[in-house]
């Protein structure tokens, strides 16, 4: 017994020894004494506050669900990261609107207090400037009406855009783009395919001038499906096509804004947040 308790000991006291000196052995390790490496990001989650602006796309009509339209989606993707505890939304999405609407509305101090403490702002903006266009014109339509309607449309949403800037120059824009509902409603104006491709150009021309900017297109995911990805109405989409719309703007942040939301993003802001 006593030989076994001396065998022990010694064992113990050997294997003490050689991890005491395993610093010395192998001072490359990451782990070598005195040096703390940073944690991860998403040791601590963050709180991810989104504000979301715009027309009925933001206020999420034609959802038969009632849960949202795509920031449904949206906050479903995020809640699964690791970097992230919660998701706030405030959704300040309006029927109806158009970009002068907003643009009026995002100066209000209601607004700007919330977009001074977002760390995502997406807007959906646009489909009611054409359909303006359409009523307003609808005998007598010509290509020049929406000419014009579009460079009101592309100084509006510019100013939107910098008035974020304004109130929160950090902070990661996203402007989605259009789909085509139109031709179902006027079939007589095949134009309308190329109207809508000429306004998302545009879209993509104003993100391109500001940092933290992005355009992500959702043309094509109503292109061939729009019969089962739009409600009723035949104008907006359904739980479906917000649920893909949702989808493609989580997708395109997760591979196209550097640096990756999961890591960084919350360091940066936290940083800035203790400056």
């Amino acid at each position: 017994m006593k030989r076994l308790l001396m065998i022990v000991c010694l064992f113990l006291f050997v294997g003490c020894t050689n991890r005491a000196n395993a610093l010395e052995f192998h001072p490359q390790k990451d782990w070598v004494e005195g040096e703390k490496q940073p944690l991860p990001a998403y040791f601590l989650p963050k709180t991810l506050k989104i504000v979301a602006l715009g027309d009925s796309l933001t206020q999420g009509v034609g959802d038969e669900n009632n849960q949202g339209g795509y920031l449904f989606s949206l906050e479903q993707k995020f809640a699964e990261m690791k970097g992230v505890k919660d998701v706030q939304i405030d959704n300040f999405g309006v029927k109806g609107y158009r970009s002068d609407q907003l643009l009026t509305r995002i100066q209000q101090k209601e607004i700007k207090t919330e977009v001074e403490q977002a760390d995502l702002v997406v807007i959906t903006i646009g489909g009611n400037d054409i359909m303006q266009v359409v009523k307003e014109n609808i005998f007598h339509l010509e290509m020049d009406d929406f000419q014009q309607k579009q460079e009101i449309y592309e100084n509006n949403v510019s100013d939107i855009f910098r008035f974020i800037q304004e109130y929160n120059n950090k902070t990661t824009v996203v402007l989605i783009g259009l789909y085509n509902p139109f031709s179902y409603w006027f079939p007589e104006i095949p134009q309308l395919q190329e109207i809508v491709q000429n306004w998302n150009e545009t879209g993509k021309k104003i993100t391109s001038r500001y940092e933290n900017s992005f355009f992500v297109p959702i043309e094509d995911i109503f292109a061939n499906n729009s019969s089962s990805l739009l409600y009723e109405d035949q104008f907006h989409p359904n739980g479906r096509g917000y649920e893909l719309i949702g989808e493609r703007v989580f997708s395109f942040l997760q591979t196209e804004v550097e640096p990756n939301i999961n890591n960084e993003w919350f360091l940066e802001r936290e940083d800035e947040q203790n400056e």
